[in-house]
């Protein structure tokens, strides 16, 4: 189907977030990346959720850090909801193969909530049962994500077997990434909320 004006659809074979992660696992820039993100030995990947290149492109003059980003938009999925994104980003599968809908999605007769791995009545579903593929394939990653999300079901879902770092504010974040790195992770995986 065609896009609305000002619309991006995903581009599920080329520059999308599915495409990032196991690009920088194997050593090479994804598509979209600057070409001088191949020659780096170690690999930072910071998540600002909600932060689109539409809202970088805005306000690059108050991110200088990122002026020699020369890449071109990396799309997202559909629908765009961090329910449905992030699994998309830690295994490198569309949605439709993921299996993470949404923020609300049908699982065996009742409504999951994701984001908070809640259903109405009884226990939620095991993660693993919801999105079956492994995160992370090329394994490697560490993550650095906020302590509270730690142990969740969602973070099960797309974030199981990984190395988590849980940190409490922004600048223990830095200080977990620049741990990973030190300790030789060769990709970071740093997500702010």
């Amino acid at each position: 189907f065609a896009a609305a004006d000002g619309i991006a659809l995903p581009d599920y074979g080329g520059a999308w977030i599915g495409a990032v992660l196991p690009a920088l696992a194997a050593g090479d820039a994804p598509p979209g990346a600057p070409a001088w993100v191949a020659q780096a030995r170690q690999h930072v990947l910071l998540l600002i959720d909600g932060l689109g290149w539409e809202l970088y492109r805005r306000f690059s003059s108050a991110l200088p850090s990122l002026a020699d980003f020369d890449g071109t938009r990396i799309t997202a999925v559909v629908p765009t909801t961090t329910a449905t994104a992030l699994p998309s980003l830690t295994t490198g599968r569309t949605p439709g193969e993921h299996g993470m809908l949404g923020d609300r999605m049908r699982v065996g007769g009742r409504v999951l909530s994701v984001l908070q791995w809640t259903v109405a009545r009884g226990r939620p579903p095991a993660p693993d049962t919801v999105q079956p593929h492994r995160p992370f394939a090329a394994g490697g990653v560490a993550v650095v994500s906020h302590h509270r999300f730690a142990g969740s079901g969602f973070s099960a879902a797309h974030l199981r077997g990984a190395p988590y770092h849980g940190y409490e504010d922004v600048d223990e974040l830095v200080r977990r990434v620049g741990a990973c790195l030190d300790d030789g992770a060769r990709v970071v995986y740093a997500y702010l909320p």
